[in-house]
């Protein structure tokens, strides 16, 4: 019959507690600084200081738990810090310093913004993202007031989804972090495309492949153009490069492509952009010229309710809606057959044209940025004018206006631009301003009612941004993992630490607090090495931004110690997993209901240091006078070494040393062995 009886966890008599983030002589793009250290024992709080250079102390907090992000402003670009971290006690004593670290803060971009705050009761709080293109590339988050607080030189963004993930592009697509690491890469052998890479719901990832397929010059004013190189451009002969972009999903483990959809599979190449824009820049564009570029895909989004993949055809001024995974057209939503886009197009009365950034909302409302290239002749505009729309889709066939904003006439953009729906019900939208020959490359957010009431704005008229996001923090890999009641306990002189359990508190039970902006889905994996836990524990929770929750879990106590992991982990942001091992024991206080079991006479052995070198300690608790050896085993398992034989050891605690600086290094196998019990541990000596 299993017992609860009173517990700890055994480690080290001083400190293991250690500074993690930021690393010793770590580097950080950032100036909001998140710092993080390991949980030390009997702490109710914690004493954290920063110093400059100059050993000026200049953050000088108590905070309760292992993670402090740091706002206000106290960092700069281009400097070095140290900071450190003690305990605070229940008699608001503080202990050692746990270690001090040392940091550099990075260069900034040197970004350069005119902010305009109209209303700051209406503004919605978070941080600008915005991935630069020109004049160098880069993504930066800025505050409301224009304060760079994050950059990533050379790196061009193009979505951050509800979880806080970056994803971009940087010679191949990418998931990338705020520790400016790269999470996740595409596979070799594809030419990825700049303009979309996200994760899919299924955890998948998706992004643009550049494929080309011969095709014909059709008609129009530039034919004699092509005639001069050497073309027939008759209209038939299949002799010149079309190129368009495969939609590849990835497997998120294997990075092998398990699902594609071509469209020159699904659309008639007779599709084509009518007014020469594309067929010029095919013969002396920038980054065109020699093959044409026929439908310039710009954008996806996955809708789960409907399973269905929303894809931006720029050049055809078309958005589709295709079935996932059959990769049916359901629809195709855009100008009517007079502009020789397709005579199946819905919502023909919206006249959008050479749009960018579709995505999905939660409510199935489609949202985008439309550009408006041919708005002047298609809607009768004055001056070409760019429109944020969202559109409600009615049983596949029409469309109904949810909202719509016309951008001034000088914020009217010929490329890029996005729009993003915010959680105050305002709306927040990039355009490279190009009206009126006035560059004017800007952020706004504007209100259901149309008013603006903030805008960002380039001082450099040449300044292009390709898109731009609200995120509500930074750091959305921020979080604590603390085990509760976490002391010391003094055991024949020898003081321990240990989680003390009891009657009134007979779990092992540890908190996870959120300190990201984003609510978050955390999972976690608990184990043992004998089986406390009726094998191993494995359960996800999603925690609300800035939220905390305790975990408490029954042991089912089968022996008198044990060796508990547990491994947790954002599930959208893997790379910060956190690992902790601990050994726990009995309580002597409760060793005599054991010895009257007469079924274990001590504890699973403890290793500390391990790994080592040459020295390490074996610790672990009789339950009565006990006769017991100690062997130590190679990989092979030669008995190498004798500590006991067959020794009299009394009731308590006892630690052995053993020396192995006559061995060489590797994995050995450390056996305790009584009348009625066998223990083995692990001990790995490195040299």
């Amino acid at each position: 019959m299993n017992k609860i009886f009173l517990a700890f966890i055994l480690v080290a008599s001083t400190s293991k507690a250690d500074l993690i983030n930021p690393a010793n002589g770590q580097e950080i793009d950032y100036v909001y600084v998140l710092f993080e250290w390991e949980q030390e024992v009997n702490a109710v709080g914690y004493n954290l200081q920063a110093l400059n250079i100059e050993q000026e102390t200049i953050l000088d907090i108590e905070v309760q738990n292992t993670v402090f992000v740091d706002k206000s402003g106290l960092f700069d670009w281009g400097k070095e810090y140290f900071w450190r971290v003690r305990p605070k006690y229940l008699d608001d004593s503080l202990g050692g310093w746990i270690g001090t670290s040392m940091f550099r803060v990075n260069e900034s971009v040197n970004i350069d913004l005119n902010i305009e705050i109209i209303d700051t009761s209406l503004i919605q709080e978070g941080f600008y993202l915005y991935s630069q293109w020109l004049p160098f590339t880069a993504t930066v988050l800025i505050d409301k007031y224009g304060k760079e607080i994050w950059n990533y030189k050379n790196l061009f963004m193009n979505h951050v989804n509800e979880y806080g993930q970056l994803f971009g592009f940087n010679q191949a697509g990418i998931e990338f972090n705020y520790k400016n690491e790269d999470v996740w890469t595409t596979p070799d052998g594809y030419s990825l495309d700049s303009h979309e890479f996200k994760q899919l719901p299924n955890g998948n990832y998706m992004g643009l492949d550049r494929i080309v397929q011969t095709g014909v010059i059709h008609g129009g004013n530039w034919v004699s153009d092509f005639q001069n190189l050497g073309y027939i451009a008759d209209g038939e002969t299949e002799e010149y490069p079309w190129y368009a972009h495969r939609i590849v999903e990835f497997d998120q483990y294997t990075k092998e492509e398990v699902w594609s959809w071509n469209p020159f599979e699904h659309f008639s190449m007779n599709d084509h952009d009518i007014y020469g824009g594309t067929w010029l820049n095919a013969l002396n564009g920038w980054l065109t010229a020699g093959s044409y570029d026929w439908l310039h895909t710009n954008a996806f989004d996955f809708d789960v309710e409907g399973n269905a993949i929303y894809v931006s055809f720029r050049h055809l001024s078309r958005i589709s809606k295709i079935d996932y995974p059959s990769g049916q057209i359901i629809w195709n939503m855009g100008l009517p057959a007079e502009y020789n886009t397709g005579g199946q197009n819905i919502c023909t009365e919206l006249k959008f044209s050479w749009q960018h950034h579709v995505q999905v909302l939660e409510n199935g409302d489609l949202l985008f940025f439309d550009n408006g290239n041919l708005s002047d002749m298609l809607l009768n505009d004055v001056y070409p004018t760019s429109r944020v729309r969202r559109i409600r889709v009615i049983d596949n066939s029409y469309c109904e206006t949810v909202w719509q904003f016309d951008l001034p006439h000088n914020l009217y953009g010929s490329g890029v631009g996005s729009a993003q729906y915010l959680p105050n019900g305002n709306y927040y939208i990039y355009t490279f301003g190009n009206g009126l020959n006035e560059g004017e490359s800007s952020v706004l957010e504007v209100t259901p009612q149309g008013e603006i009431i903030w805008k960002g704005t380039a001082t450099n008229p040449s300044t292009v941004w390709y898109r731009s996001f609200l995120v509500p923090d930074i750091h959305p890999n921020a979080f604590s993992t603390t085990f509760n009641n976490y002391n010391t306990v003094i055991i024949d002189g020898d003081t321990l630490e240990g989680i003390v359990l009891n009657d009134i508190s007979s779990s092992i039970s540890f908190s996870i607090e959120n300190y990201s902006g984003y609510n978050q889905l955390y999972a976690y994996s608990l184990s043992s090495t004998n089986d406390w836990f009726n094998g191993i524990i494995r359960d996800t929770l999603t925690i609300p931004s800035k939220q905390q929750f305790t975990i408490s879990i029954e042991p089912l106590v089968n022996d008198h110690a044990t060796t508990i992991s547990l491994d947790i982990w954002p599930v959208n942001h893997k790379y910060a997993l956190k690992s902790l091992t601990y050994d726990v024991f009995l309580n002597p206080n409760s060793l005599k209901t054991i010895k009257d079991d007469g079924i274990i006479d001590f504890t699973f052995p403890r290793v500390y240091p391990n790994p080592f070198n040459p020295i390490t300690s074996i610790s672990f608790w009789s339950s009565s006078d006990t006769n017991l050896s100690i062997h130590i085993y190679d990989l092979l398992g030669n008995n190498v070494a004798t500590l006991l034989s067959r020794s009299v050891v009394h009731e308590g605690y006892h630690s052995i040393d053993w020396n192995a600086k006559d061995f060489p290094s590797g994995l050995y196998f450390i056996s305790l062995q009584s009348d009625k019990s066998v223990r083995v541990q692990k001990g790995l000596l490195i040299k």
